[in-house]
């Protein structure tokens, strides 16, 4: 009969009893790279009688300064220690009682993408997984601009825009000017602008005697002005577009 208190398989199948155990300590090194928070989490089981007292640490790998801790009094029928971290640290399971140091599992999340940090952020885990608040085409705010637009031009997606980072349409001649200022878009993310004069036939920006100028900025800040020739119509609609690369 198979020990339900032990981690069950890959495939979900069957549950296997392995541990790592030693007289003293168990150390796991863990290089963190991608300078960001996880949460890392450490399964331990008694699957023998012993009674068991166990120590979690956190050191810093380069200072070997003990950074957390925690004590676990009494191993019960599986309990998972979780802890933050991140860079470069020493994880060690420390025996504090006369029984064997054991532990069962490691287990680190996984690395969410630029977008997801950045839905997680404003929105909260409940809410970055609700396609009618954290989903790209939602629009939370209701500024007119969908999420993923707002992503890319680094806009706050849960405080109306106001019709910003726009600027309001200036007429010089036969020429409508209209400018936006927003971050660089995040890498993987294209922002592009389709025109109509019709609101059925669109096509991409610059057309023919249209001009796009890009001016960078402080703090990763650029100022696009896009220069819309009306020769040939007296109306011009605009739409921003954000897409993945």
């Amino acid at each position: 009969m198979e020990d339900t208190r032990a981690l069950i398989s890959v495939d979900g199948t069957y549950h296997q009893g392995t541990i790592w155990f030693t007289q003293s300590q168990i150390e796991f090194d863990l290089n963190l790279r991608d300078g960001r928070d996880h949460q890392i989490a450490v399964y331990l089981v008694r699957l023998w009688a012993a009674e068991r007292q166990e120590r979690i640490e956190v050191i810093d790998a380069a200072s070997r300064q003990l950074l957390e801790q925690q004590t676990i009094a009494d191993i019960p029928d599986g309990v998972y220690v979780v802890l933050n971290v991140r860079g470069h640290i020493i994880l060690r399971v420390v025996r504090d009682s006369e029984a064997q140091c054991v532990a069962s599992g490691f287990f680190l999340d996984p690395v969410q993408s630029h977008l997801e940090e950045w839905r997680s952020g404003f929105f909260g885990q409940a809410g970055a997984s609700s396609p009618e608040i954290g989903g790209d085409k939602a629009d939370p705010d209701h500024d007119g601009l969908p999420n993923y637009l707002e992503y890319a031009l680094g806009l706050d997606p849960t405080e109306a825009a106001d019709g910003q980072p726009f600027s309001q349409p200036a007429i010089h001649g036969n020429a409508m000017e209209i400018s936006f200022v927003g971050q660089v878009p995040p890498a993987g993310v294209s922002v592009t602008v389709e025109s109509s004069s019709n609101l059925i036939d669109w096509q991409s920006v610059p057309k023919q005697n249209d001009r796009v100028d890009i001016v960078s900025l402080p703090y990763g800040l650029q100022r696009t002005t896009y220069t819309f020739d009306l020769t040939s119509t007296s109306r011009r609609y605009l739409r921003w577009l954000a897409n993945p690369n």
